[in-house]
């Protein structure tokens, strides 16, 4: 079982272990540029199945996002399904679809980058899951250099998916591991918060851009939009760091409520504006009588997660902070608001693309 054989998490580090994973971390960072260097400098490349066809998936999505256009659908396969479907479509791989909004081309020595990137997840993975059980950091050294450059990881490194795959697993397993250690309902649900939001704004982050340009030319001509908006939609880079902001935000609420179990009013706002920002999708929705980014998953992820949120962490007896619900009605505004911001900043930096769509 994961949990056997453990030091107990609320033990906290021993003497020096600190210090010792740090170090450790810092020499497999060191370990991680040199083995990778001759694929990140360009002087070779991973070949097979990782050039042949997932860089031509990787391709397709980075130049779909940015023509501001849904990378869900090609013409370019003949086997009768939708590229959305095709698990090797790279379109639902974390840092693929990061990478793919770096601009419209990506090279070889990015495509390798992220995959070496993956792998070193997956060690992060090992060093996290080896702090809880109490080993030694040199151990935990070893097993994440053996696990990101050996076995499976080397022999399969042209297979992205299987690698993929491989990388994710020590992080699933730790994420196990401190769920039955801990074994709270509260501390889920703080740390649910992140993980909901990031599920509902990856749909946001694919559609918005398109589906604001179908709105801006049914918007009423009395609403204070700005005449490229009204035109163009909003442009993609805009959309990406607009949720960037927003994720940073939600990222310090869920945090704040992991190490508070739920008990923090920031947590506790938080998980009340995510809630009725779901009830507003269902009513733009409403209002348009058609799609608007984030509907869909707003009634199969943000509002079963609010309830569940809510009734987990009253029957783990968490004070509830009664503010005044027109706080959490307030952060409702907070998207429109970190789109004016994500737009001045544009705008202010010299070397940004102008903020208009490309189509």
């Amino acid at each position: 079982m994961p949990n056997s054989n453990r030091r107990s998490f609320e033990d906290g580090p021993e003497g020096g272990a600190r210090g010792g994973y740090a170090f450790a971390g810092l020499v497999f960072a060191c370990v991680w540029l040199y083995l990778c260097w001759p694929w990140l400098s360009g002087r070779v490349t991973i070949p097979w199945d990782a050039k042949a066809h997932f860089y031509s998936h990787f391709a397709f999505l980075a130049r779909s996002l940015a023509a501001g256009e849904s990378p869900f659908w090609t013409p370019n396969i003949f086997d009768g399904w939708p590229q959305i479907a095709d698990p090797q479509s790279l379109i639902f791989a974390p840092l693929y679809l990061a990478a793919a909004f770096l601009g419209p081309a990506p090279s070889f020595q990015l495509a390798d980058g992220v995959l070496f990137g993956t792998l070193a997840l997956g060690a992060l993975g090992v060093f996290l899951y080896a702090h809880d059980r109490g080993w030694r950091a040199e151990g935990a050294l070893v097993a994440a250099i053996a696990f990101a450059f050996g076995g499976s990881a080397a022999w399969r490194l042209q297979h992205v998916g299987q690698v993929m795959s491989l990388a994710w697993f020590p992080l699933a397993l730790f994420a196990l591991s401190r769920a039955l250690d801990r074994g709270s309902a509260a501390w889920g649900a703080a740390a649910g918060l992140f993980a909901a939001w990031t599920a509902h704004d990856l749909e946001e982050l694919l559609t918005m851009s398109a589906n604001s340009r179908q709105l801006a030319a049914r918007a009423p001509a009395w609403l204070p939009i700005p005449d490229d908006v009204r035109r163009n939609g909003l442009p993609q880079e805009q959309v990406t760091l607009a949720i960037g902001l927003v994720g940073a935000l939600t990222a310090a609420a869920a945090a704040d409520g992991v190490r508070t179990r739920g008990r923090s009013a920031f947590f506790q706002l938080a998980l009340e504006g995510f809630g009725w920002h779901g009830l507003s999708h269902l009513a733009s929705a409403a209002a348009v009588r058609g799609y608007t980014s984030g509907v869909a998953t707003a009634p199969v992820i943000v509002l079963p997660y609010w309830w569940w949120a809510r009734r987990a962490l009253r029957r783990a007896g968490v004070p509830r902070h009664d503010a005044d619900p027109r706080w959490a009605l307030a952060l409702i505004p907070l998207l429109p608001a970190a789109h004016l911001a994500a737009r001045a900043l544009l705008r202010a930096t010299p070397t940004a693309p102008a903020p208009t769509s490309r189509r």
